[in-house]
């Protein structure tokens, strides 16, 4: 559940929102909304992931002016500008998404190796759990 600016409604109304109370979420109401949302974490593929990083290399405005001048040059009938502005163009666009996406996966292996802890309100103890295992329905001291 997505509730929109938070902090400006009064707490009754967020603890009825987000099915919570003063003493926390009870461990079994935790699990079920662990499970339901674990469903809604599977990440897209690779290759979609790779696509979408690649198609967005083209989207800068100026490699657009640059398609745009690829264009102009082939309808000029300019057969060489046109094989050197779209040789540039795709050499680019390769190094970019070749960048972007390793960065990416430095990324993600960063996450993986650290650990956050919140403090959370259970059966109305508080007590450290780790960030991975919360979800938005899980109300945040």
């Amino acid at each position: 559940m997505y509730v929109k600016n938070i902090r400006s409604l009064p707490i009754e109304m967020v603890f009825d929102q987000l099915k919570s109370n003063v003493h926390g979420l009870k461990d079994d109401i935790v699990r079920e909304r662990q499970q339901q949302n674990s469903k809604k974490d599977i990440g897209e593929s690779e290759l979609k992931k790779g696509l979408r990083i690649f198609i967005r290399q083209f989207t800068s405005p100026l490699v657009l002016l640059l398609v745009i001048a690829v264009m102009l040059s082939a309808v000029l009938g300019e057969v060489s500008d046109t094989l050197i502005i779209f040789f540039i163009l795709v050499v680019t666009g390769l190094l970019s998404f070749w960048q972007e996406f390793h960065a990416g996966k430095a990324v993600e292996k960063l996450r993986e190796m650290i650990e956050i802890k919140s403090l959370v309100v259970r059966d109305g103890l508080s007590r450290w759990s780790i960030q991975m295992k919360l979800y938005p329905v899980i109300f945040f001291i």
